[in-house]
């Protein structure tokens, strides 16, 4: 999950209800108590990530959500960095530059 803030409380009940066939298996996270707190909703450890390269570096993705502010969706998603290598990104902010 990239990013941990209000958006991300919407999609907790999916990751809450459904462990069996969806799993958060890191966060992506500049401010480092929004994720602990976040985080410290599930039942199992999440490894917290401040900057997007250490997470796909050191951590199995296969998917990212994108819970990130309007202006940061289309560097993080459509972007040649950022999650360009991640095949699967579900974001849902409009896929062109924030003016």
């Amino acid at each position: 999950m990239i990013g941990s803030g209000a958006e991300a409380r919407h999609h907790f009940p999916a990751f809450r209800d459904r462990p069996d066939i969806l799993r958060l298996s890191a966060i992506c996270e500049k401010n480092p108590s929004a994720a602990s707190a976040f985080a410290a909703q599930f039942p199992y450890s999440i490894p917290i990530f401040a900057e997007l390269d250490d997470l796909l570096d050191k951590a199995q993705v296969e998917a990212a959500l994108v819970v990130l502010p309007h202006n940061l969706h289309f560097p993080n998603v459509n972007s040649t960095g950022g999650l360009a290598p991640i095949f699967h990104r579900l974001s849902k902010k409009v896929a062109k530059p924030f003016r």
